[in-house]
């Protein structure tokens, strides 16, 4: 199983705003669309950019 960490960018009011979203999983689609919900749910909007990710190996 693999670790997926998300970076997400929102931009509200003039503000720019980050969130690191961590899923696991084996597939990176299915954890960033998990990934995505979550940051969605956090910002309280889908005006969200995907700024940046990277993957670790869990064993």
């Amino acid at each position: 199983m693999k670790q997926y960490h998300f970076d997400f960018l929102c931009k509200k009011q003039g503000k720019e705003i980050r969130k690191t979203v961590i899923a696991k999983g084996n597939c990176v689609g299915m954890a960033l669309d998990d990934a995505a919900k979550q940051a969605v749910s956090w910002f309280g909007t889908s005006d969200i950019y995907l700024e940046s990710y990277f993957i670790s190996n869990i064993f």
